[in-house]
């Protein structure tokens, strides 16, 4: 797992290889945590480009949201970049949570740079 910071963007992007799990999603966050650099304030972006086994059903993303419930506490956006593996159905079902829903703004990308523009304008998610 990788951890790339943008002080410019108050933003961070984890990014990784191999099969998503929702395992493998709370380590991620786990050792986000303990990252001298990292707030919960912060905008988090998590590429999954490079990632096998992602969410399908409503049902596997609903729980990869549970798994991450705890880091809603915090006021940045939240940023998924995921090409159209991902499916229009799960990313339209990401992008209609409501900050009520989730704790925070959420958008689905396909490049890094869209969703680091994204969070820095503090415009309305365009892909």
């Amino acid at each position: 797992m990788r951890f790339d910071f943008f002080p410019d963007a108050d933003a961070v992007v984890i990014s990784d290889e191999g099969r998503l799990t929702g395992e493998r999603f709370g380590l991620w966050l786990r050792e986000l945590t303990v990252e001298p650099d990292f707030t919960l304030e912060m905008h988090q972006i998590f590429d999954l480009r490079a990632m096998t086994g992602l969410p399908s059903t409503p049902a596997e993303l609903e729980a990869f949201l549970r798994v991450g419930a705890g880091f809603n506490r915090g006021s940045g956006r939240v940023a998924v970049v995921a090409p159209d593996r991902l499916g229009p159905d799960l990313a339209e079902m990401l992008e209609t949570r409501t900050p009520e829903d989730l704790g925070r703004e959420m958008g689905v990308f396909e490049t890094v740079e869209a969703a680091l523009a994204w969070v820095k304008t503090g415009g309305p998610p365009t892909p």
